[in-house]
Protein backbone atom coordinates (compact mmCIF):
# COMPACT_ATOMS: atom_id res chain seq x y z
CA UNK A 1 0.00 0.00 0.00
CA UNK A 2 1.30 3.41 -0.99
CA UNK A 3 1.20 6.43 1.31
CA UNK A 4 -0.28 9.70 0.10
CA UNK A 5 3.15 11.34 0.08
CA UNK A 6 4.63 8.47 -1.98
CA UNK A 7 1.70 8.73 -4.39
CA UNK A 8 2.16 12.48 -4.79
CA UNK A 9 5.97 12.31 -5.01
CA UNK A 10 5.78 9.96 -8.01
CA UNK A 11 5.53 12.89 -10.40
CA UNK A 12 8.56 14.69 -8.97
CA UNK A 13 10.58 11.47 -9.35
CA UNK A 14 9.34 10.82 -12.90
CA UNK A 15 9.91 14.45 -13.90
CA UNK A 16 13.46 14.37 -12.51
CA UNK A 17 14.20 11.13 -14.36
CA UNK A 18 12.98 12.62 -17.64
CA UNK A 19 15.04 15.76 -17.06
CA UNK A 20 18.20 13.71 -16.40
CA UNK A 21 17.61 11.66 -19.55
CA UNK A 22 17.03 14.84 -21.56
CA UNK A 23 20.33 16.25 -20.31
CA UNK A 24 22.11 13.02 -21.29
CA UNK A 25 20.47 13.14 -24.72
CA UNK A 26 21.48 16.76 -25.21
CA UNK A 27 25.05 15.97 -24.16
CA UNK A 28 25.19 13.01 -26.54
CA UNK A 29 23.94 15.17 -29.41
CA UNK A 30 26.51 17.83 -28.56
CA UNK A 31 29.31 15.27 -28.32
CA UNK A 32 28.40 13.84 -31.70
CA UNK A 33 28.04 17.19 -33.39
CA UNK A 34 25.72 17.26 -36.33
CA UNK A 35 24.69 13.60 -36.30
CA UNK A 36 21.08 13.77 -37.39
CA UNK A 37 20.50 10.27 -38.69
CA UNK A 38 20.96 8.24 -41.79
CA UNK A 39 18.95 6.20 -44.21
CA UNK A 40 18.77 2.51 -43.39
CA UNK A 41 17.99 0.40 -46.41
CA UNK A 42 15.90 -2.77 -46.33
CA UNK A 43 19.06 -4.88 -46.63
CA UNK A 44 20.22 -3.54 -43.28
CA UNK A 45 22.94 -1.47 -44.93
CA UNK A 46 22.89 2.22 -44.44
CA UNK A 47 24.12 5.11 -46.45
CA UNK A 48 26.44 6.21 -43.62
CA UNK A 49 29.68 4.91 -42.14
CA UNK A 50 29.62 2.31 -39.35
CA UNK A 51 30.90 4.70 -36.61
CA UNK A 52 28.33 7.31 -37.60
CA UNK A 53 25.60 4.68 -37.72
CA UNK A 54 26.52 3.60 -34.18
CA UNK A 55 26.34 7.21 -33.03
CA UNK A 56 22.91 7.57 -34.60
CA UNK A 57 21.78 4.38 -32.86
CA UNK A 58 23.05 5.68 -29.50
CA UNK A 59 21.25 8.99 -29.99
CA UNK A 60 18.07 7.17 -31.03
CA UNK A 61 18.24 4.88 -27.98
CA UNK A 62 18.76 7.89 -25.70
CA UNK A 63 15.85 9.66 -27.38
CA UNK A 64 13.61 6.61 -26.91
CA UNK A 65 14.47 6.42 -23.19
CA UNK A 66 13.77 10.13 -22.78
CA UNK A 67 10.48 9.92 -24.69
CA UNK A 68 9.31 6.96 -22.58
CA UNK A 69 10.26 8.78 -19.38
CA UNK A 70 8.34 11.86 -20.57
CA UNK A 71 5.28 9.72 -21.29
CA UNK A 72 5.51 8.08 -17.86
CA UNK A 73 5.72 11.50 -16.21
CA UNK A 74 2.66 12.75 -18.12
CA UNK A 75 0.64 9.66 -17.19
CA UNK A 76 1.60 9.96 -13.51
CA UNK A 77 0.84 13.69 -13.55
CA UNK A 78 -2.62 13.03 -15.00
CA UNK A 79 -3.40 10.40 -12.36
CA UNK A 80 -2.30 12.71 -9.53
CA UNK A 81 -4.17 15.64 -11.08
CA UNK A 82 -7.41 13.64 -11.13
CA UNK A 83 -7.04 12.68 -7.46
CA UNK A 84 -6.18 16.22 -6.37
CA UNK A 85 -9.01 17.61 -8.49
CA UNK A 86 -11.50 15.40 -6.64
CA UNK A 87 -10.77 17.22 -3.34
CA UNK A 88 -13.67 19.53 -2.46
CA UNK A 89 -11.59 22.07 -0.50
CA UNK A 90 -10.16 24.23 -3.28
CA UNK A 91 -7.39 25.84 -1.19
CA UNK A 92 -6.16 22.43 0.02
CA UNK A 93 -6.23 21.16 -3.56
CA UNK A 94 -4.30 24.27 -4.65
CA UNK A 95 -1.62 23.64 -2.01
CA UNK A 96 -1.20 20.05 -3.20
CA UNK A 97 -1.25 21.04 -6.87
CA UNK A 98 1.40 23.76 -6.49
CA UNK A 99 3.63 21.57 -4.34
CA UNK A 100 3.40 18.26 -6.19
CA UNK A 101 2.48 19.13 -9.78
CA UNK A 102 3.83 22.67 -9.95
CA UNK A 103 6.99 21.47 -8.21
CA UNK A 104 7.15 24.68 -6.16
CA UNK A 105 9.11 25.15 -2.94
CA UNK A 106 7.15 25.69 0.26
CA UNK A 107 7.86 29.41 0.13
CA UNK A 108 6.56 29.57 -3.44
CA UNK A 109 3.44 27.62 -2.46
CA UNK A 110 2.77 30.11 0.36
CA UNK A 111 3.15 33.01 -2.06
CA UNK A 112 0.97 31.34 -4.71
CA UNK A 113 -1.96 30.71 -2.36
CA UNK A 114 -1.40 33.84 -0.29
CA UNK A 115 -1.29 32.04 3.05
CA UNK A 116 1.19 31.71 5.90
CA UNK A 117 3.66 28.86 6.18
CA UNK A 118 1.74 27.48 9.18
CA UNK A 119 -1.63 27.54 7.38
CA UNK A 120 -0.18 26.00 4.21
CA UNK A 121 1.37 23.13 6.18
CA UNK A 122 -1.86 22.58 8.08
CA UNK A 123 -3.72 22.38 4.75
CA UNK A 124 -1.02 20.10 3.38
CA UNK A 125 -1.46 17.71 6.29
CA UNK A 126 -5.24 17.75 5.74
CA UNK A 127 -4.68 17.15 2.01
CA UNK A 128 -2.44 14.16 2.68
CA UNK A 129 -5.17 12.64 4.85
CA UNK A 130 -7.74 13.17 2.08
CA UNK A 131 -5.42 11.70 -0.56
CA UNK A 132 -4.77 8.70 1.69
CA UNK A 133 -8.52 8.02 1.80
CA UNK A 134 -8.90 8.45 -1.95
CA UNK A 135 -6.08 6.13 -3.02
CA UNK A 136 -6.65 3.33 -0.49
Amino acid sequence: MMTAREFLDQYRVAYSKAARLEAKLDQLKEDYGSVQGGIVYASGKSGISKPTEQKVERVQAAFDKWANAQLDAVEIRQEIFEVINSIDDCKTADVLWYRYLGLLTWEEVCDAVGLSWYTVHKMHRKGLELIEQLIN
